[in-house]
């Protein structure tokens, strides 16, 4: 059959009965082949037909063609459910792995299936080359997970020593050759990229695959860790992923040299990567305490090596919102008063947060007949402060007087949050319980507009509750109160997200403004509309307004305020 020719859909179950046939000639063999192996000149629908001819004739047909390329168009028309279960019936052999593998590329399945011929683990251990990452997990998985369950078809036996060996080193090795090449430029533009939570993109490199395949064979990690080529991998993936107690004390030793993650010490960037060695070494350590009764020396010294050289405590490499956060390492592995006392100085200046209570619920149906309003409490995120400099209280080389003078700073919700919380010692549990305020001054009320009602001036105490939330905690509870309110004004929108105004309240007092603002000007509303497009690079409710909207109203131009 020329090769450029395509089949009539309709004769394929003809071509199904020949191939058959035990009396075909094997001088129709290539023909044979070629038809069931060619789509058809019909709609896209019948090349199941195809499909299913050749299913019903594969295997006879695997027993008679020899022929290479006729024998590599059966195994690339094949799919692969075919192909394994052709491998496992005997129709394959590893023989076809080459065309197999041209035609399907390697695949977890197909790892497994040659290794569980007889005398196939080589093979199967060879096909690992060209496997992707990901696959080699599903191998292991499979495998273990098919062995307990006793899947029909699944390898009956653990897995081949040969092959796990080559499984764990095919994983390993990529990551314990970036340790060994920490300068190459691969792997800087991982680890000291600029991340907003520090320690993003050195976290993944010891996640995913390669731990699950380690965390898979316990009983091998003493003899790993301590492995020439792969050891120092592994020690880091136990380090950041197995559970403490699964580590015995001289497991936990043998794993010491990669915990303080010395492959970041020298690299450019340092107010980055320092910053994110600081976060890894604080990280590993509270997964496993036990290591500062070991090694507390390399731990105090390695912290405070990061803190010098990349210049930790220096405001414009760590802005305040990540103050917290270097305390709450710092107070994990530094030994060093004086770094104590300047992060507990910078907790002090670090703002107030914005603390609201309201003295009834939010106006949601049904509930606020069953809902009582709040004791005044940090809300959501704004406990960070407190916790930092409750855990900077827990370290014996902070200065007490340090931690003292920053009570004067707090507020006094942050004040009875330390009194409560379990993360701070005892001493400044009760030391924050005597100090607690009388009145809750520093708390903002908001008040419903039945009370609002009560006041003279109801804009003017929604205008106070804006002018009191300038560092943005708890500004978007007074910014819905405002805008929900009966007693808001344009005056008070205009000071407001547009992003808020526009697209999370009731609009309806903006909706008004933007009629008078557009009127019949097309081109106003077509302005109007880009930007709502991108609500939150459109800045405050006014500065849309006297940007994207000014114009001159044409009052004219405007309909009717009652229509």
């Amino acid at each position: 059959m020329a090769g450029a020719e395509m089949v009539d859909a309709r004769t394929y179950r003809l071509w199904a009965e020949l191939a058959g046939r035990e009396d075909l000639p094997d001088a129709a063999l290539t023909c044979v082949v070629d038809a069931l192996t060619r789509p058809s000149t019909g709609e896209t629908h019948t090349d199941a037909w195809r499909q299913e001819a050749l299913k019903s004739v594969l295997p006879g047909l695997l027993a008679r063609v020899h022929e290479p390329s006729a024998r590599t168009q059966l195994i690339a028309a094949a799919g692969r459910g075919f192909v394994v279960a052709h491998l496992r019936g005997g129709a394959l052999t590893v023989a076809d792995l080459p065309a197999i593998t041209a035609a399907h590329r390697v695949w977890a399945d197909l790892v497994m299936t040659v290794a569980a011929l007889p005398a196939g683990v080589p093979d199967a251990v060879r096909l690992l080359d060209d496997v992707e990452e990901f696959a080699l997990d599903e191998i292991v998985s499979r495998w273990d997970a098919a062995h307990r369950a006793g899947v029909p078809d699944a390898p009956a036996d653990p897995m081949p020593e040969e092959l796990a060996d080559a499984i764990l080193d095919r994983a390993l090795a990529p990551l314990a050759a970036a340790l060994a090449r920490p300068q190459d430029t691969e792997w800087q533009m991982d680890w000291t990229a600029s991340a907003g939570v520090p320690g993003l993109g050195w976290e993944p490199q010891f996640t995913g695959s390669d731990w699950r395949i380690l965390q898979r064979c316990p009983g091998r990690w003493e003899e790993l860790v301590r492995h020439s080529r792969l050891g120092v991998a592994v020690r880091h993936l136990l380090l950041v992923n197995a559970d403490t107690a699964a580590l015995t004390d001289d497991l936990l030793a043998q794993c010491l040299p990669a915990l303080t993650c010395p492959e970041l010490a020298d690299l450019p960037k340092p107010s980055i990567t320092q910053r994110r060695r600081l976060r890894e070494i604080a990280r590993r350590v509270r997964r496993h305490p036990r290591i500062l009764d070991i090694a507390a020396g390399e731990v105090h010294a390695a912290a405070n090596a990061c803190v010098r050289r990349g210049r930790l405590l220096n405001a414009r490499n760590v802005p305040d919102h990540d103050v917290p956060r270097l305390a709450d390492d710092l107070a994990t592995v530094s030994g060093t008063p004086r770094d104590l006392v300047a992060l507990c100085e910078r907790l002090a200046a670090l703002p107030s947060p914005t603390v609201v209570t309201e003295t009834t619920p939010d106006d949601i149906p049904g509930l606020r007949a069953r809902r009582t309003p709040q004791p005044p409490g940090l809300g959501w995120g704004q406990e960070h402060r407190v916790l930092a400099l409750a855990h900077l209280a827990t370290n014996p080389h902070t200065p007490r007087d340090a931690v003292v003078a920053v009570l004067d700073h707090l507020h006094c919700a942050e004040i009875a949050h330390l009194a409560e919380t379990d993360a701070a010692p005892a001493w400044l549990r009760a030391l924050a319980a005597e100090r607690q305020p009388a009145s809750d001054d520093g708390v903002i009320r908001l008040l419903g507009d039945d009370e609002l009602g009560s006041h003279p001036d109801p804009a003017a105490v929604l205008a106070s509750w804006l002018d009191a939330s300038p560092h943005g905690d708890g500004t978007r509870r007074i910014e819905r109160a405002v805008s929900r309110s009966r007693y808001c004004t344009e005056e008070l929108l205009r000071r407001m997200p547009a992003d808020t105004v526009l697209g999370h309240e009731s609009p309806t007092i903006a909706a008004a403004v933007l009629i008078e603002a557009c009127g019949n000007d097309p081109a106003r509303w077509a302005a109007l509309s880009a930007a709502l497009g991108n609500l939150r690079a459109a800045g405050t409710f006014g500065e849309l307004l006297d940007t994207r909207l000014a114009r001159t109203p044409d009052r004219r131009s405007m309909p009717p305020a009652h229509a």
